[in-house]
């Protein structure tokens, strides 16, 4: 039986990455030091990424493997870009490249840790 109420994970954690993006500033005024931002948005994308895994492993489980992964981060890193390009015309935030690779390298991050689990069991 497919269970797709499990997509509820992944689109409230995209709509949370919007409704924070389109924000000129983060709730109760907190502001991250650079080094922190960037572990947010590794953070962020990286549930984002295994959050739409563990969905999509539950809903279609006839995908193979590393099709789905590649198609998963491909999904995830355009996500990002276009969260970066939106925050160019938020007042207070920017576009930022550097942004977009932490979300990216979240994204794969996010994809090795929702795997490994199964993987350790097998082993």
């Amino acid at each position: 039986m497919r269970r797709y109420w499990i997509w509820v994970l992944p689109l409230s954690v995209a709509g949370a990455i919007v409704w924070l993006s389109s924000r000129s500033s983060y709730p109760f005024d907190v502001a991250l030091p650079g080094f922190l931002d960037k572990v947010a948005h590794l953070a962020a994308f990286g549930v984002q990424a295994a959050f739409i895994d563990i969905a999509w492993r539950r809903t279609h489980p006839a995908l193979p493997l590393v099709r789905r992964r590649i198609l998963i981060f491909i999904i995830v890193a355009v996500f990002s870009a276009s969260d970066e390009l939106h925050q160019r015309f938020v007042p207070g935030r920017s576009c930022d490249v550097y942004d977009w690779l932490a979300d990216a390298l979240g994204a794969g991050l996010g994809l090795i840790l929702s795997g490994w689990p199964r993987s350790v069991e097998r082993g």
